[in-house]
């Protein structure tokens, strides 16, 4: 059975581009063009893998990935941030997210990891397909 990539990117040609690098590889894709119906999407179809773009309108990239970082039944599938932030603006993409990190009411910041990876636009698909079987197949014989 191939593996379920969810592809979260509000750009629809992107999601184009990807999917086409996802399927010739072998992997099952889905999409959302939206970080707001992304989330129940990944309730709801548990992807193996999200590639997840950051800036998205109504809500961030960031704030999906907190999100699914902070719910127990979801924060175990990994997450590849894939963005043009680098380029943008010269900031580590890694650093940057943990750094979002908001207190909890009690005054404790809730734990927070980084992305699995980060991949750069525009997209090499060779680096993004490498990526991704790297983290597929840690810990697997």
């Amino acid at each position: 059975m191939s593996k379920k990539i969810l592809i979260v990117d509000d750009d629809p040609d992107a999601i184009s581009f990807v999917r086409c690098v996802l399927e010739d590889h072998g992997y099952e894709s889905i999409h959302s063009l939206s970080s707001v119906t992304a989330l129940d999407m990944v309730r709801s179809q548990k992807p193996d893998l999200i590639l997840l773009d950051l800036f998205m309108p109504e809500k961030s990239g960031i704030r999906l990935f907190r999100e699914i970082r902070e719910d127990p039944e979801l924060q175990g599938i990994p997450v590849v941030v894939v963005s043009g932030m680098p380029q943008v603006t010269g900031i580590d993409v890694r650093t940057f997210i943990g750094r979002q990190v908001e207190p909890s009411r009690d005054g404790v910041s809730p734990p927070i990891t980084t992305p699995e990876g980060v991949v750069d636009k525009p997209i090499d698909p060779d680096k993004l397909i490498r990526m991704i079987r790297e983290i597929m197949n840690k810990g697997e014989p």
